[in-house]
């Protein structure tokens, strides 16, 4: 027999019981539906864009605060980790690179007073290029005016890498950042050993017009102007009362670095993603922005016996005088800042007025130093799988705090919206395998029924057509025929109502996804079309395989069993 003559039978077969047919198709076709948008999300999206994703570093990357104290702040909440508990951190499963740094910013404005009692603003920063010397004006005349209704700080940041966690790291991570791009215009890396070694941005380079390829490997030496002490600032390590002290330091002029050897130029659009945002910005709000200008290595801030000269940071308690006692954290200077200075810049180190006009990142807004770490997962998968762990230690650390608030700022932008979109196609897969697998799984026993019906009904007409020269595999191939029909009449809504789903599922995506992270990620966030063919194809595969298989199990007594024997059963 030809192909046609067993599509003639099967569709007489097929019309006698014409309405079980049609319920049939409608039952496989509604299955169909909705088990194609499934197999496209669970291809596009969970194995071939989470592919694309994992290239990019700021989706799995997460920016961890640590602090070695908690402040019950009236109860306010927790914001960063404790720093026992960074080992476990560190040894969550998938960590790849871990990245610690100190983040710190100045003040980049002191006020002249006038004699007539007028005053005006100037940078108190100095610095030295070479033979060039300048001021910080530039930063000084433009962060500080409105910019789209915001006013901005008028602040310089300096990063200190970890030089034992991540100094080479972080620039290596840089380049995937920056997709795979060197984010040192000019110049190297630190040494392995970085003492009086500083990496420059190109936004300090351009804004003071510094030629780039000459000032590599010359010296930079830059001086600040103290600004007064506050209750910030302590000379006495049990009250605030000694910061009066510290106020005659005014407007004198101290030593921030002294002839260091400027040994790279990191491009500054690197900040333009969302791993790096968080390195450059004192707080998450866009109205509190400053810019890094600066690199060094924990290196150049101790001296040999391990010593820093950063002032000591203390925990104060404050009596406000009705029966409320609170605490707040305050640096205690055990020297003039001004000695504390002049021994740095003797010894080559870097010297930074906490509180006195530089401060660091700090823990609820209530002085407490903390450092930041970069931890670098294998892939998004094991990122999304440390927020639990992460989440946990959070907790752990807000003991004793009333309603405390875990903030999940640790998440970057990219990774957060990816997560969201994650979760929800992922739920979405479980709905979608749920009702179309159910759906689907019921026709398939009604179809198998169905056609076990059909043969053992008709055992007489198989008995006798094999009897007159039709082979085994001949009748199994006209039940074949017969099934697969049924799925064929299905494909036609299957493609018009799946697909359709499957590509308003592709725009939505790549709109929203790339209207809110496009701009700031490396890689194209976009489901790719052609898996809607995939998924297709896939299913029409699974669908000949069960026909196969319905068609080999129902006829398998009729075809297999002698011709005499099949006929007298059926007697």
């Amino acid at each position: 027999m030809k192909y046609k003559d067993y599509k003639r039978l099967a569709k007489i077969s097929l019309k006698a019981r014409k309405k079980t047919t049609r319920s049939t198709v409608r039952g496989i076709s509604f299955g169909l539906i909705l088990l194609m948008p499934l197999l496209f999300i669970v291809i596009a999206f969970h194995i071939d864009l989470n592919k694309e994703v994992d290239k990019d570093a700021s989706i799995r990357v997460f920016d961890i605060s640590f602090v070695n104290e908690i402040s019950n702040n009236n109860g306010s909440g927790v914001y960063s980790m404790l720093d026992k508990y960074n080992e476990e951190v560190y040894q969550i499963k998938g960590v790849d690179n871990v990245i610690k740094y100190n983040q710190y910013t100045l003040y980049n404005e002191k006020e002249i007073y006038g004699t007539d009692g007028s005053y005006y603003s100037a940078s108190p920063f100095s610095i030295t290029v070479g033979e060039k010397q300048f001021s910080l004006d530039y930063h000084m005349n433009t962060l500080n005016n409105e910019q789209n209704g915001n006013e901005k700080e008028n602040e310089v940041g300096i990063q200190i890498i970890d030089t034992n966690i991540g100094e080479s790291v972080f620039i290596k991570a840089d380049s995937e950042v920056i997709g795979n791009k060197n984010p040192l215009m000019y110049g190297k890396e630190f040494s392995s050993d970085s003492r009086k070694e500083i990496m420059v941005s190109s936004n300090f380079i351009s804004h003071y017009k510094l030629n780039a390829e000459e000032i590599i490997n010359k010296t930079i030496t830059i001086n600040y102007e103290l600004r007064n002490g506050n209750d910030n600032v302590t000379s006495s390590k049990d009250s605030i009362s000694g910061s009066d002290a510290l106020n005659a330091y005014q407007n004198v002029p101290v030593t921030l670095v002294k002839d260091y050897k400027i040994v790279g130029i990191f491009d500054s659009n690197i900040y333009k993603s969302s791993v790096r945002s968080s390195t450059q910005y004192e707080y998450y709000q866009e109205n509190k922005v400053y810019e890094t200008y600066f690199w060094l290595t924990t290196d150049s801030l101790h001296n040999s016996m391990q010593h820093t000269y950063l002032p000591e940071n203390v925990k104060i308690e404050v009596d406000n005088g009705d029966g409320y006692v609170w605490y707040r954290s305050s640096y205690y200077y055990s020297d003039n800042p001004l000695n504390l200075s002049n021994n740095a810049k003797n010894n080559g180190n870097i010297f930074i007025p906490l509180g006195m006009g530089a401060s660091q990142k700090s823990e609820n807004n209530n002085n407490i130093p903390l450092y930041r770490t970069l931890v670098e997962f294998e892939s998004y998968g094991d990122a999304n799988n440390a927020v639990e762990k992460i989440n946990s230690l959070l907790e752990l650390g807000a003991v004793g705090i009333e309603d405390p608030y875990i903030s999940d700022n640790y998440m970057q932008k990219t990774f957060s919206n990816y997560r969201m979109f994650y979760n929800v196609f992922t739920y979405a897969s479980i709905v979608l395998a749920i009702f179309g697998g159910v759906i689907f799984f019921a026709t398939l026993l009604n179809l198998y029924n169905t056609i076990h019906y059909s043969v053992q009904s008709r055992r007489n007409y198989l008995g006798m057509i094999r009897a007159i020269g039709m082979k085994s595999s001949e009748v199994i191939k006209m039940y074949f025929i017969e099934v697969f029909q049924i799925f064929k009449r299905s494909y036609i809504w299957t493609a018009i109502f799946g697909g359709g789903i499957c590509v308003g599922l592709s725009f939505a995506f790549d709109e929203i996804m790339n209207s809110s992270i496009g701009e700031i990620i490396t890689i194209n966030l976009s489901l790719n079309p052609i898996f809607i063919l995939v998924a297709f194809i896939i299913l029409a595969i699974i669908n000949t395989v069960i026909s196969v298989a319905f068609s080999f199990i129902a006829c398998h007594s009729v075809s297999k069993k002698p011709i005499l024997e099949v006929l007298v059963e059926n007697r």
